[in-house]
């Protein structure tokens, strides 16, 4: 079921999320449980964030976050995704499909004007990109990153 989370979900969430952190390209960052909790539990709160959970079994199997802000140039209204990660097993349904769209549903109720989301935890995958094509996304750049 895909459902908003609730404060007692807010632990297995961090749990699933630092799984996601190592298998990430930001793996050899250190972990902060009390950051990631915070932010969680902000999520689950305020009325412009977006906390979805995907649950299997009485476990917490995936996860959402979104958040309402306003492009830098001008008054538009965007819903930024900030997270999306189902656990590898629990790919390849309509998990995916179905959270997006809920995540549609959400951007609308905000009277969004757009949503804005980017793929970078795991590196380039095209199945990504195939996969928010035929959502009819668009795609818009490129993420680089550096380390120093």
């Amino acid at each position: 079921m895909i459902r908003l989370a609730k404060p007692s979900d807010v632990k297995q969430s961090v749990e699933l999320g630092r799984q996601m952190y190592q298998q990430s390209i930001y793996s050899k960052y250190p972990w902060d449980d009390s950051k990631a909790t915070a932010m969680a539990e902000r999520y689950g709160k305020d009325s412009d964030k977006l906390f979805l959970v995907k649950e299997h079994d009485e476990r917490i199997v995936g996860f959402l976050l979104a958040n309402v802000g306003y492009h830098f140039y001008g008054p538009a209204k965007v819903a930024y995704e900030q997270l999306f990660y189902i656990h590898p097993i629990h790919r390849g349904g309509s998990t995916a499909v179905r959270m997006m769209k809920k995540l549609e549903h959400w951007a609308r109720f905000q009277e969004c004007d757009l949503i804005c989301f980017g793929q970078s935890a795991e590196g380039v995958d095209d199945r990504w990109n195939k996969f928010c094509q035929n959502l009819g996304y668009s795609p818009v750049g490129t993420t680089f990153f550096k380390d120093l």
